[in-house]
């Protein structure tokens, strides 16, 4: 997810994963909460998904997901809707969020916050609250304090998924499959390991600035059709789909760019990256 241009205070920025294209579980749990597993994790079940929220105590994304009534494997890697690559201009912080020092706590609603205190190379506060909405759906919140100006912020959240969920799709304003009308838009490998979709022609200078350059593992990406929606997906072979979207809080554009890497993995390290959804709008907050 993206915040970008904020000024010595808060932004607002959610993100949900959904669930669709199979048949649901006959049952549902009766309460749609996160479980301490006593090792600084959170388990979930909610009848059509199961598996863990920051597993051995480590601030990063779901894990060990499993899609109950299919027994499919959803996650891959490095987890769905973890907190990776964080920039402003001509800076980025660490490798990865996932890797700063953070702590979780349950939430008496059943969500679990994940916090990421300011420190010296970070002039800012970090937190995500993970919640479920209904068993297939889970709604995820970022707010960033700054602690002093920030020139377009930008926290990208990852999902990878398990090789089972090759195809990726954006949902563009011009799709050619469909003669330049809105749809999903099939990431092709032709057209370039990584590929993005842009909100518009305007957020391109913040994509192009050079802060995807920055080492480790710098990246060049190839320019897609701009996008209707806020709106991605992978799909399985079996029909079975997972799809990310933003959306505002606060009345605030949601979304700066969607990314979908699809080149093949390394043998020792597949990679199974979906549709990562970069989210926010240029603030003005004091």
């Amino acid at each position: 997810m993206v915040i970008a241009g904020i000024r010595k205070g808060f932004g607002l920025v959610g993100a949900v994963m959904f669930l669709g294209g199979v048949a649901l579980g006959t049952e549902a749990s009766s309460k749609l909460a996160f479980v301490s597993d006593g090792n600084g994790g959170y388990t979930f079940d909610t009848g059509v998904l199961r598996g863990t929220l920051c597993q051995n105590g480590k601030p990063q994304g779901l894990t060990s997901v499993t899609h109950v009534p299919s027994r499919a494997r959803l996650d891959g890697g490095a987890g769905i809707l973890g907190y990776y690559r964080v920039f402003t201009t001509k800076k980025r912080y660490g490798t990865a969020a996932w890797e700063w020092p953070g702590k979780a706590k349950l939430l008496p609603d059943g969500g679990v916050q994940v916090s990421w205190p300011a420190a010296a190379d970070r002039p800012f506060d970090m937190n995500a609250v993970y919640r479920w909405k209904d068993p297939q759906m889970l709604d995820v919140e970022t707010t960033v304090t700054a602690r002093k100006d920030l020139d377009m912020f930008e926290s990208f959240v990852a999902s990878y998924f398990d090789a089972a969920f090759p195809s990726p799709f954006a949902y563009v304003n011009e799709n050619p499959a469909s003669i330049g009308t809105p749809g999903f838009l099939l990431a092709k490998k032709s057209i370039g390991d990584w590929q993005i979709f842009p909100r518009d022609a305007d957020v391109l200078p913040i994509i192009q600035d050079g802060r995807w350059q920055i080492a480790p593992n710098p990246l060049n990406w190839a320019i897609m059709p701009e996008l209707e929606g806020p709106v991605g997906l992978r799909r399985a072979a079996n029909g079975l789909a997972v799809v990310v979207m933003a959306h505002a809080l606060r009345g605030r554009d949601p979304l700066l760019a969607l990314l979908v890497p699809v080149r093949q993995g390394r043998k020792n390290r597949p990679d199974r990256q979906s549709p990562s959804l970069l989210c926010g709008r240029l603030f003005n907050l004091r």
